[in-house]
């Protein structure tokens, strides 16, 4: 690792970087032609995938609610990974509610059932996964019990 005073200096890029090769980086990398000049197609092609995903976030309309959930990962299907990613790292209310309110926006339970008992399942798991003693003063749990109740009514 870089010793903890450059750590501040280098950019995002290249901690990604540092991650993947896992080797010591004294100063910042050049900028890509530097890199493609130097035979390391693969760095330059990790940094302009960094470099678009910084576009793409910068571009956002509510770029803070897409950071804090970027984590937390929107899977189409099941979600079971980003359930397993939650309750595995930081199973804390935050992060729940920011899943689960995200996958209430695609679909509208009052609708459609199917939609419904997958919400229900998953405020259930969530319920499950945060024991009331530690988190009963946080409002992030108290909205994940609320909206639990309203589904179930």
């Amino acid at each position: 690792m870089a010793p903890p005073r450059a750590r501040s200096l280098i950019a995002p890029a290249h901690i990604l970087l540092l991650l993947l090769h896992e080797t010591p980086i004294e100063k910042p990398m050049e900028e890509e032609e530097d890199l493609s000049e130097r035979g390391l197609p693969r760095i330059a092609s990790i940094m302009s995938r960094v470099r678009d995903l910084k576009n793409k976030y910068r571009n956002e309309d509510n770029i803070t609610d897409e950071l804090n959930c970027t984590k937390i990962s929107a899977d189409t299907t099941d979600n079971s990974g980003t359930v397993n990613r939650i309750m595995m790292t930081t199973n804390n209310p935050e992060d729940w509610l920011c899943f689960l309110l995200r996958l209430e926006k695609k679909g509208i339970p009052q609708m459609d059932l199917s939609v419904l008992n997958r919400l229900i399942g998953r405020y259930s798991q969530a319920v499950t996964a945060l024991p009331a003693e530690k988190h009963s003063e946080d409002e992030n749990y108290a909205r994940i019990l609320v909206r639990f109740a309203e589904l179930k009514a």
